[in-house]
């Protein structure tokens, strides 16, 4: 069996001041040896992890502002391995629109202890902008006072093209689609209801609203005298629920024409299961509507004649008809006398 020792010599001194003996003794250090030698062989091994998934680890002294960052956290800032820098520029790495956001977070962890989760951009010392996810939390001494803030920061960027490439892969694909889709924020629900994010060129097409009038909008711009507030209940208490739903209802056209379509309607919900969006892909149904209308009208006014209904009431069957199947027109009969010249009463 392989052993480790460790020498040690002590002197002793003799009373005229001379050496007069040296003790030599050793100390069975394998356990240290083959502990520091995991330890070695853990931390080299986190090196090679971190440097594969472009993660490190930074901390920041409560009392002093000392940052400390891992040489895997100056790589990705493109910074020299110890480098050193203050809070606020290690805030300044980030790119302007998140500096206020970064400063708040660590601000609120600093005093409150509310840890945090967030992806952001930061612009290297060599001006490349860049994705990270940086994730701090608290540390406390034993009188629960919070002492250092400390966390993990993550170069996302490659995953962040990748989900940019994969979305204007499907935006061009919902383009294309001849069923309107509309997106909308999750809520609010209540009045004036979600906002919309995203349409597709069928619903620009049919409905006359161009992408950049609709987006910012709600829903209700195309809804009009003819929507059935029932329906519309029926859409509201399913996204409040988180639910799909499938329902038939009519829309108007930026112009106020109306237009029945087949909506199903799915909530969206983020990685947190939290619900963030919802999705409604919308079919013109329009004609179908109109031929089941024309069927039915059909149905009834036959039934009228045969069984011997009288012309008023056939005459009211077709006018109103009419009128459904022409909204906002109105429809009249005139009945002339056997010489076609005078209106018979």
């Amino acid at each position: 069996e392989e052993r480790f020792w460790e020498p040690l010599n002590t002197p002793v001194l003799a009373p005229e001041g001379g050496i007069d003996c040296i003790i030599h003794t050793v100390v069975d250090v394998t356990d240290r040896v083959l502990s520091d030698t995991a330890l070695s062989r853990a931390e080299g091994l986190l090196r090679i992890a971190g440097r594969l998934a472009r993660i490190g680890g930074w901390s920041v002294e409560v009392a002093t502002g000392t940052v400390i960052w891992s040489d895997e956290v100056c790589a990705i800032h493109e910074v020299g391995p110890g480098t050193e820098v203050s809070l606020e520029q290690a805030i300044a790495f980030h790119a302007p629109e998140y500096r206020e956001q970064v400063r708040s977070a660590v601000q609120a962890c600093m005093t409150d202890g509310t840890p945090y989760d967030e992806e952001r951009e930061i612009l290297t010392a060599k001006g490349n902008r860049r994705w990270v996810r940086a994730i701090g939390e608290a540390v406390r001494d034993a009188q629960g006072r919070i002492v250092r803030v400390q966390g993990a920061f993550q170069d996302i960027t490659p995953l962040k093209h990748s989900e940019a490439g994969q979305l204007r892969l499907l935006e061009r694909t919902v383009a294309r689609l001849r069923d309107l889709v509309v997106i909308t924020e999750a809520g609010p629900i209540d009045p004036p209801g979600p906002r919309i994010v995203f349409v597709n060129r069928a619903f620009e097409e049919r409905t006359g609203w161009s992408a950049a009038e609709a987006i910012g909008q709600t829903p209700r711009i195309l809804q009009g005298p003819g929507t059935d507030r029932a329906t519309l209940d029926r859409i509201r208490a399913a996204m409040a629920s988180a639910r799909p739903i499938h329902v038939e209802l009519i829309n108007y056209t930026r112009a106020g024409e109306p237009f029945w379509i087949e909506l199903d309607l799915v909530p969206l919900a983020d990685e947190t299961g939290t619900l963030s969006h919802g999705v409604a892909v919308q079919r013109d149904i329009t004609t179908r509507k109109r031929e089941e209308a024309l069927r039915a009208f059909e149905t009834a006014v036959f039934s009228l004649i045969a069984a011997g209904a009288p012309l008023g009431d056939v005459l009211s069957t077709i006018l109103g008809t009419g009128e459904d199947l022409s909204a906002g027109s109105l429809a009249s009969f005139v009945l002339l006398d056997e010489d076609g010249m005078h209106m018979r009463p």
